[in-house]
């Protein structure tokens, strides 16, 4: 699961947002870096929580204020590239503010609710 997923991922249950990411294995996975797609994708991140994964993931410290599209900032729109495009989640999990956990095995997020039977 690229970093740029889980931006996008809201709990099924509760319907809340962001989900802890709690990385096991962690690849990087080199892509061609594209500006453009960067630059229209930052509108739709919550930028406070671009900034907290990075910090996460050793990426460094980003800018306080999200880039805009006539920015010269080569080195924060490469960073973020690296960052959500190439950054992937192997294993770990993912949990809501209720305490749901949901797996990622081999990248991909298993995001559905299980039901409990109390009786079995």
């Amino acid at each position: 699961m690229r970093l740029l997923t889980y931006h996008f991922l809201q709990c099924p249950k509760t319907k809340t947002f962001p989900l802890l990411l709690e990385p096991t294995q962690v690849e990087t996975i080199e892509t061609e870096y594209n500006k453009e797609f960067i630059l229209r994708m930052i509108p739709r991140l919550d930028w406070n929580l671009v900034r907290q994964v990075s910090k996460q993931f050793a990426f460094g410290e980003l800018p306080p204020v999200a880039p805009h599209n006539d920015t010269t900032d080569e080195e924060t729109l490469r960073l973020l590239h690296k960052l959500l495009l190439e950054t992937h989640i192997k294993e770990g999990v993912l949990k809501s503010q209720d305490g749901t956990i949901y797996p990622i095995k081999d990248g991909i997020p298993n995001m559905l609710i299980t039901q409990v039977n109390q009786d079995e």
